[in-house]
C-alpha cells in the first residue's frame, strides 16, 4: 500500500510540474486575471497537499494512514513535536519557498483580457487538475469520509449484538506474575531469514523454544502504537478519539480490568510521554495502578539521560523497568508489568547509546541497526 501511495505521489508531482510548465508556456499573454487566480489556487492546494503527505510519511513511513487521522483528532502532542523542531523548521522554510516560487510564476504570466485559451492550454489545465486529484491526500480524504477501510455494510450493525463482555476465571490458586513487552513497530518480517539473514537471531531462538503465535493479521484500527496497545488490551479496534474526555473507552472491559479484579497490581513503564495519543487516560481508566512515562522515569533517576525524539532510549527504559520488576517481586502481591519501547520506532529507528557499535551488516539502515540492538 505504501509503495502505491508513493508511486501516486511521484506521478502527481510529475503531472503538476508538466501542467504548470504547459500553462506557463502556452497561456502567456492569453490569460485573464480570474483564470490565472484559479491556476494559482490549484497550485496552492497542490503544494499544501504535497507537504502534508511528505510530513505524514516522515513520521509514519507509510504515507497518510489511520494513525495520521487519529493523532490529528486526538490532538497534536506538542511535547513530542517540539523534539522535531528542526524538521518542522525545514518544512516551513521549504513550504514558504514553494509559495514564493508560485508567486513568481504568477507574476511572469502576462495578462490579456481579450484572448481565448488554446486547446493546448486546456489540455495542460486537465493535467494540472489531475495532479491534484491523484495526490495521495485526495485518496486518504476519500477513504476517511467514505469508509473504504471498513465495509460500509457494517454501519447499520449494532455493536452490542457482537461484543461479548469478557470475564476471567482463575485456573489455579497461585497466579503467575508476568512481564508484557510492546516492542515498537516490530513485526515478524524481521525474523525472516530469507529477507533479513542474521538480524534477530536471539529473538528467533527465543521463539523456537517457547510458545509463539503465527498467521495473525492486522485489522482496521490496530496498526499504530496507541491502537496496538488498546486493541491488544481490550480486544476491539481503536476507532475515533476520546479527545476532550477524561475517560478512554470507559465502557470496555480490558485485560487489566480483569487482572485487577483478581487482585493483580498493574504497572506500566513507557519510554515516551504518558500523554502521547491520550494513553494516560486509557491507563487511568483501565485499572493500571502505577504508570511511568518519560518524565516520571527521568524524575525517578534524578537526571536527564540521552533522549531520542520520541523519549527515552530502550537501554535506559529497560534498566529502569528491571528495577521496577525487582521492586514488584519483593512484594507478595501478584503483579503484571507492561513495558512499551521506542528504539525500533518506524521509519528510521533510534539505536540505544549502549549498543552504538552493533550494526546490521554494513550498518547503512538506522532502522535495522535499532532492530539488531533490540535483539542483542
Amino acid at each position: 500500500m505504501f509503495e502505491l501511495s508513493l508511486l501516486m505521489f511521484e506521478l502527481s508531482l510529475l503531472l503538476y510540474l508538466i501542467g504548470m510548465y504547459g500553462v506557463y508556456r502556452y497561456s502567456n499573454r492569453s490569460a485573464n486575471k480570474k483564470y490565472l487566480i484559479s491556476i494559482m489556487g490549484i497550485g496552492f492546494l497542490y503544494i499544501l497537499s504535497a507537504f502534508f503527505y511528505l510530513f505524514a510519511n516522515y513520521f509514519t513511513g507509510n504515507g497518510i494512514n489511520e494513525a495520521v487521522w487519529y493523532h490529528i483528532a486526538s490532538g497534536i502532542d506538542f511535547e513530542i513535536l517540539s523534539q522535531f523542531w528542526l524538521d518542522v523548521l525545514v518544512s516551513i522554510v521549504l513550504l514558504l519557498l514553494s509559495f514564493t516560487f508560485l508567486y513568481i510564476y504568477y507574476t511572469k504570466i502576462k495578462v490579456n483580457k481579450n484572448t481565448k485559451r488554446s486547446i493546448k492550454v486546456m489540455l495542460f489545465e486537465v493535467v494540472l487538475v489531475a495532479s491534484l486529484v491523484i495526490n495521495p491526500l485526495a485518496f486518504a480524504v476519500y477513504d476517511l469520509y467514505n469508509g473504504t477501510s471498513i465495509d460500509r455494510n457494517l454501519e447499520n450493525l449494532n455493536f452490542s449484538d457482537f461484543y461479548l463482555s469478557p470475564t476471567i476465571q482463575p485456573a489455579k490458586e497461585n497466579h503467575p506474575n508476568f512481564v508484557y513487552i510492546y516492542i515498537e513497530s516490530f513485526e515478524r518480517t524481521f525474523l525472516n531469514e530469507n529477507i533479513f539473514p542474521g538480524l534477530a537471531l536471539n529473538l528467533k531462538h527465543l521463539e523456537l523454544n517457547h510458545t509463539s503465535f503465527t498467521n495473525m493479521q492486522e485489522n482496521f484500527g490496530t496498526g499504530w502504537t496507541a491502537a496496538g496497545i488498546v486493541s491488544s488490551q481490550c480486544g476491539i479496534p481503536l476507532v475515533g478519539s476520546d479527545n476532550g474526555y477524561e475517560q478512554f473507552y470507559k465502557n470496555a472491559v480490558c485485560l487489566t480490568d480483569l487482572l485487577h479484579s483478581q487482585d493483580y497490581f498493574i504497572s506500566l513503564m513507557q519510554g515516551s510521554s504518558l500523554s502521547f495519543a491520550g494513553l494516560d487516560k486509557f491507563y487511568k481508566t483501565h485499572s493500571f495502578d502505577k504508570i511511568s512515562g518519560k518524565n516520571e522515569i527521568i524524575k525517578n533517576i534524578g537526571f536527564t539521560p540521552a533522549l531520542n525524539k520520541w523519549g527515552l532510549y530502550d537501554d535506559v527504559l529497560l534498566e529502569q523497568s528491571f528495577s521496577e520488576f525487582e521492586l514488584l517481586s519483593r512484594n507478595k502481591k501478584n503483579f503484571g508489568l507492561f513495558i512499551s519501547t521506542i528504539d525500533t520506532h518506524a521509519a528510521y529507528g533510534y539505536q540505544s547509546k549502549s549498543c552504538a557499535n552493533i550494526k546490521y551488516q554494513a550498518g547503512f539502515s538506522s532502522m535495522l541497526n535499532a532492530v539488531k540492538c533490540t535483539d542483542h
